[in-house]
């Protein structure tokens, strides 16, 4: 008995030593952001400082760690998650207490990257918020909430709190129209969501808050094993001016925080003018790279991007070949990409089940063509958003 209560304690004193030490780190890590910091990075610092100064005062050291839970709540990307995903007050606190634990109890594992401590924490903690409203959202023992201050109708004053005190409609009439407004809520949530619409100011502002030594190492691994990075554009017949060569000048630049050059890439080349080069990026070097976003993602980012594929389903679906509206982008998604469909279908079995529909010219070619140029692109910068963000 005596021997088990040594080893219990031997225990906790371990994993304690082991909490400091990662706090210890983290401190440490702090070191990079302590010039000039905004007043949210500020406040991150001196709470991670006053937790390590005070790691010994049990009563201090908890206080700080609280104060972190709380800071982690007020960080602007949770917050719009949070108000984005979730309609009523009592939902969004929930969530709010969960973050707020699970942050007090692995804040200590948080290693920052990039440029502000406040973002990459916001990036630390973003898939894990979205999960536990997703996990909410889709619990059928959910109870049915809505405030009582809440309008029947958008014109209307008369709000749900009105009905019941005049005891005007039972209790299924209540729950049908709680039912009602959640469907509503949740198609207003859908259409004040746009995605694609924010996808390349969402990439430009994330770019140097990325996780470079795993996310971005996924990229950079695929760019190099692919044989197909190796080939130039045809368009120029330019050998050395191939994806690979243009990924090592301008992407891994961009990812150490360095301005590339296009002039020096010109004058290196010797044979492309700086408005071709340029128009080569943006016609087809970019489009390419946004693709491979596709082949890079996790389980969780995978069901991710069907989330957020279903949210623009209306938009995505006027995207479309021209002469063959069935073919759009996100028809075409439900059909290639593993979060809809395992195993994804051919271009052989697309082709034929477009032809028993209402594009009988279809082929295989067609349809690869359209995916390649118009749907894989923009379907790669919603998964290259995810990438970046998470």
């Amino acid at each position: 008995m005596v021997g088990s209560i040594k080893l219990d304690l031997f225990s906790r004193n371990k994993d304690s030593m082991e909490k400091f030490a990662l706090w210890q780190r983290l401190q440490t890590a702090l070191k990079l952001y302590r010039h000039e910091p905004s007043d949210l990075d500020l406040s991150l610092i001196v709470t991670i400082d006053r937790v390590v100064e005070n790691y010994q005062d049990i009563q201090a050291r908890n206080d700080a760690i609280e104060v972190l839970g709380y800071i982690a709540n007020n960080l602007p990307s949770l917050v719009k998650l949070i108000e984005s995903r979730l309609s009523n007050e009592v939902d969004r606190q929930e969530i709010i207490d969960k973050t707020r634990i699970w942050m007090i109890d692995n804040i200590h594992k948080f290693k920052p990257t990039g440029k502000s401590i406040s973002t990459s924490l916001g990036h630390y903690l973003y898939k894990w918020v979205y999960w536990r409203i997703h996990d909410l959202i889709n619990n059928v023992d959910r109870p049915k909430i809505v405030e009582l201050d809440r309008s029947i109708d958008d014109d209307d004053k008369t709000t749900i709190g009105d009905l019941i005190s005049l005891n005007t409609v039972g209790r299924d009439g209540i729950d049908e129209l709680i039912d009602r407004l959640q469907t509503k809520e949740r198609e207003r949530q859908r259409l004040k969501f746009p995605m694609v619409d924010k996808i390349v100011t969402t990439i430009v502002e994330g770019i140097a808050t990325v996780d470079r030594h795993m996310r971005q190492g996924r990229l950079i691994d695929l760019v190099e094993t692919d044989r197909s990075a190796e080939i130039s554009s045809i368009y120029y017949k330019i050998p050395a001016c191939n994806y690979q060569y243009l990924f090592r000048q301008l992407i891994i630049p961009q990812l150490n925080g360095i301005k590339p050059n296009l002039k020096e890439i010109v004058t290196e080349l010797g044979s492309i003018e700086y408005h071709a080069l340029t128009r080569h990026l943006n016609d087809i070097f970019y489009p390419w790279l946004d693709g491979l976003y596709l082949e890079i993602l996790d389980d969780e980012e995978w069901q991710i991007l069907k989330d957020s594929i279903d949210m623009q389903s209306q938009k995505l679906s006027e995207i479309y070949r021209k002469g063959a509206p069935d073919c759009n982008i996100y028809f075409l998604a439900q059909q290639l990409l593993p979060c809809y469909q395992k195993p994804p279908l051919t271009w052989d079995e697309l082709a034929q089940k477009f032809q028993t529909g209402n594009w009988h010219k279809a082929t295989p070619e067609y349809i690869e063509k359209f995916w390649n140029n118009e749907s894989r692109p923009i379907l790669g910068k919603i998964a290259r958003q995810i990438v970046e963000y998470q």
